[in-house]
């Protein structure tokens, strides 16, 4: 037998052996053909490897390419859309599509803008306020804008998750948010990216819009509080620009916003009221909407349950009588100013009221501190209360309905749903609690403590 090493560039890459049925010596021309041999078996092993890893590269190059030019064919897919007049819910279901995935982009503040598809019904829009999601996701979208990349997330009760911060040269536009239970792939998630970076152009492009419509309407409430005589040219534009007839009287909602963002809190309740008419912005720290009268009441609830959808909190909103707006809006926007601080001091939150049933009341409490409206209130018929809250009596509703009927017991009785006896008797105890309460300034003081406790009672429970 006989063996020579297969050697190129002094690597060993295998044995060329030969071998004889009988023991034998090999001649020196044997051994030098063996060599031979070995030195060319060695050249095509190199070259098959080299051929093989070859054709593997290229494989893997036509693969990257073919993903590249997906993407590529996506982003102009995504681009064509927003071009053709798609919105953010557009965009959104076109990549929900693409990757057979949940998608929700989300706003500035991180909250939900549109949630495209949600396949497993996951609520995914609720559960990423949720605390300690809530913590995850900014953990997540803090880390992606530092990269400039996507990244990996786990929320509870949401598959497996990949977030990105969608950002412009100078803000926070908002984030897009993608689950589903098959991880994405490389190419996947370079279409996520490209789609976060279209969702942006949208953002942006809403965001100026509002910002230019939001800025237009300050303005314009601006000038009709301060009498302008161009207020009431920009206000007929702008009513007929959102198809409201400027001849005809509108209605107020005041919103009481707190420490929230005017603009956000805005923006949630146009998303609410696609197809209702108002025009809003922001005055004295207050959201100010103008409405038909037929909208107004649609309007002020959709806000409240939006709002409190979006971001946990009950807002108190104030609907004002109908007015004129271009000869009566500052006088309304001062008399709702009053009814809307009374509804504050009235009830915690989540009030939607009317300017009518609180204007007298707001005159003379609006300026009034909880402590002193509370203490108004004992003083003047806490002794009703007391006995209602020991014995269940109900002497507050019957003064209150009596007061209400005008002092007729039969009316009053038949609201209450008693016999006039039984009412009669009830008035008897209520003289006993409150001595004599039918004079003119005793009588009005009681009115005006028993309408306040019954409006806080109602607002609270709204």
């Amino acid at each position: 037998m006989a063996a020579v090493p297969l050697l190129l560039d002094g690597q060993v890459l295998g044995i060329l052996y030969i071998a004889d049925r009988h023991a034998r010596a090999f001649a020196p021309e044997e051994v030098a053909l063996l060599v031979s041999l070995g030195t060319h078996a060695a050249l095509a092993l190199e070259n098959a490897r080299l051929f093989e890893e070859t054709r593997t590269a290229l494989e893997a190059l036509e693969i990257k390419t073919a993903e590249t030019q997906e993407a590529i064919a996506v982003h102009e897919q995504l681009i064509a859309l927003v071009a053709r007049g798609g919105g953010l819910d557009d965009v959104a279901q076109m990549l929900a599509a693409i990757l057979h995935a949940g998608v929700v982009v989300l706003d500035h503040q991180y909250e939900t803008a549109c949630l495209a598809v949600d396949p497993a019904g996951n609520n995914v829009g609720a559960k990423l306020g949720q605390a300690r999601n809530r913590s995850q996701l900014l953990r997540a979208l803090g880390e992606s804008q530092s990269i400039g990349r996507s990244v990996s997330v786990t929320f509870q009760g949401i598959p497996p998750s990949i977030a990105m911060t969608i950002i412009s040269a100078t803000q926070i536009l908002g984030a897009l948010v993608v689950w589903r239970q098959a991880p994405l792939s490389d190419h996947e998630i370079r279409t996520l990216e490209r789609g976060a970076i279209v969702c942006g152009i949208v953002l942006l492009s809403l965001d100026r819009a509002a910002k230019g419509l939001e800025q237009d309407a300050a303005e314009l409430f601006i000038g009709l509080r301060n009498r302008n005589p161009e207020a009431s040219v920009a206000l007929t534009r702008q009513m007929e620009q959102w198809g409201m007839d400027p001849r005809q009287p509108v209605i107020m909602l005041l919103v009481d916003i707190a420490d929230r963002m005017a603009s956000h809190v805005l923006r949630v309740i146009k998303g609410a009221c696609p197809t209702r008419r108002f025009i809003g912005g922001e005055l004295e720290a207050r959201l100010l909407l103008l409405c038909p009268p037929a909208d107004a009441p649609l309007v002020a609830t959709a806000a409240q349950k939006a709002v409190e959808q979006r971001t946990g909190s009950r807002i108190n909103i104030l609907q004002s009588a109908e007015f004129m707006p271009s000869t009566e809006f500052r006088d309304t926007f001062a008399k709702a100013g009053r009814c809307l601080d009374l509804v504050r001091v009235l009830a915690r939150q989540g009030a939607i009221c009317t300017q009518d049933e609180l204007t007298v009341y707001a005159v003379m409490f609006a300026e009034r501190s909880r402590e002193e409206l509370d203490a108004y209130i004992r003083h003047t018929i806490g002794a009703l209360l007391e006995q209602d809250r020991k014995r269940n009596t109900n002497l507050t509703e019957t003064m209150s309905c009596y007061l209400d009927s005008g002092y007729n017991t039969g009316m009053a009785a038949r609201t209450l749903g008693i016999h006039e006896n039984t009412l009669r008797q009830r008035l008897d105890s209520v003289e006993r609690l409150l001595g004599n309460w039918r004079t003119a300034g005793r009588s009005f003081e009681v009115q005006t403590a028993l309408k306040l406790h019954m409006l806080r009672l109602g607002l609270a429970t709204k």
